[in-house]
């Protein structure tokens, strides 16, 4: 039901939910995300490296 969603947001933050974070967006699951800064540069800086 979410795929047919136009907006979808999910808030998560820290070192712990960043596999989770990154799946989500991976997969399409949410397209705006609301974290803090050290989880945005941690996300930037690895999805720079792959």
């Amino acid at each position: 039901q979410l795929q047919g969603v136009p907006r979808t947001v999910g808030v998560a933050g820290g070192a712990r939910k960043r596999s989770a974070i990154q799946g989500a967006l991976r997969g399409r699951w949410i397209n705006v995300l609301i974290t803090d800064r050290f989880t945005a540069e941690t996300l930037i800086h690895t999805s720079n490296r792959s």
